[in-house]
């Protein structure tokens, strides 16, 4: 069973950097959302995880992993963490994409390419 990223209201995990702290959220749009973390953050991020879900959802997150949080929705990179945001991915097809929207595995498409082809 898999999902369209931007098609409907999704709790995500979104990594900073390679190994960096991990924020679990929510969001309505997540491109968009995934945009403004981005261009407020120095470090690349990536989508590491996510499922569609609401604020009740994210806050039995936050709830879980209380322990390893750093800061508001940023949690420790711990393997509680991330094996939960790679069970996600699995689980609904999530690809994982970094901050130019490329498959981790596949080619890049840098986000002003990818803006361009459909207009």
């Amino acid at each position: 069973m898999g999902f369209e990223l931007g098609d409907r209201p999704v709790i995500y995990f979104i990594q900073s950097g390679d190994g960096g702290p991990v924020k679990i959220g929510f969001a309505s749009n997540l491109y968009a959302r995934f945009h403004q973390l981005q261009s407020g953050n120095p470090v690349g991020l990536k989508i590491i995880g996510a499922r569609p879900g609401d604020r009740v959802m994210e806050a039995r997150y936050h709830v879980r992993f209380q322990k390893h949080r750093l800061r508001g929705e940023w949690f420790e990179p711990c393997a509680a963490v991330i094996m939960e945001a790679g069970k996600l991915a699995r689980r609904w097809n999530v690809p994982a994409l970094d901050n130019v929207f490329r498959p981790l595995t596949g080619p890049i498409v840098p986000f002003s390419q990818r803006a361009r082809a459909t207009q």
